[in-house]
């Protein structure tokens, strides 16, 4: 249907009502209808629809319904894989796979050698996930490298129901090195020896909470230690809130900027990289 709607006009109709369509969906009540409004709406926005964004409060909503989307998707996928008999094959066939594995790629390269495998003896390199989910599956990868040692990986998440999820899914795929907190990050006691940290795009509904929770974890870190976090800029924070920290913040939080990648085809969401002096 987008792709036959010529005009201006009709283009504009047809993102307001796919904006709101997104705004009422209801995953528990319709899970396909609500799969197919965010559909909609992120390939208006890819397409560059919405560059002026509708006030606070539908953004709110919009973030909120997609929020509960994402969970509730990831939960029943995590579910899937729990029934299945070779759950890693199941996951190798999951149709978002792929992009985990670029946000894998890009997270290794940015974090740099805080997260690679080191030598034989040396303390294996600790990550921290948080807002790790029902279906923690870039834990998972971390957990694991093709070759040498994996990280230690410590889930957090403010969800107990998620979080047991994501433990189960760990336990029945034998993933190695793994931990979970339940705990907000906001208020998290960051383990010592962390080496570095991973905040998701939707850790903190929006970038007063998501600064929360960078400010307290970069309070903690150990000078040298990296912290990676995914947010919405443009159009994009439709789905995922902005995270913008000024320099008197930074400084504030004795982090730096390390790295960055900004939002393509291959990522939604801009990620940012700080390292701790």
């Amino acid at each position: 249907m987008y792709s036959t709607i010529d005009s201006p006009e009709q283009r504009e109709a047809y993102h307001r009502f796919t904006l709101e369509a997104a705004r009422m969906a209801r995953p528990l009540d319709d899970f396909e209808q609500a799969r197919q409004r965010f559909k909609d709406l992120r390939t208006a926005i890819m397409d560059g629809a919405y560059s002026d964004l509708p006030d606070d409060q539908t953004m709110a909503d919009v973030r909120r319904a997609w929020a509960e989307y994402e969970c509730y998707n990831e939960a029943r996928s995590a579910n899937d894989f729990l029934g299945q008999d070779d759950l890693r094959a199941a996951v190798a066939n999951y149709e978002l796979f792929p992009f985990y594995q670029n946000f894998l790629r890009a997270d290794v390269a940015l974090l740099a050698e805080t997260v690679q495998p080191r030598a034989v003896g040396d303390p294996t390199p600790h990550l921290l996930m948080v807002g790790a989910g029902p279906l923690p599956l870039t834990s998972m990868m971390f957990g694991e490298w093709e070759h040498g040692q994996g990280c230690r990986v410590t889930n957090v998440d403010n969800d107990e129901t998620a979080l047991a999820l994501g433990k189960a899914f760990m336990e029945r795929a034998a993933v190695p090195n793994q931990q979970f907190i339940c705990a907000d990050g906001a208020e998290l006691i960051v383990p010592e020896d962390v080496d570095a940290v991973i905040v998701a795009a939707l850790a903190g509904e929006d970038q007063a909470q998501k600064i929360a929770i960078i400010s307290n974890i970069s309070a903690q870190l150990r000078p040298g230690a990296r912290l990676s976090f995914r947010h919405g800029i443009g159009n994009r924070r439709l789905l995922y809130p902005a995270c913008q920290l000024d320099d008197a913040l930074l400084a504030q939080m004795s982090m730096r900027p390390a790295a960055s990648i900004q939002p393509d085809q291959q990522f939604f969401n801009a990620i940012d990289v700080l390292e701790k002096y």
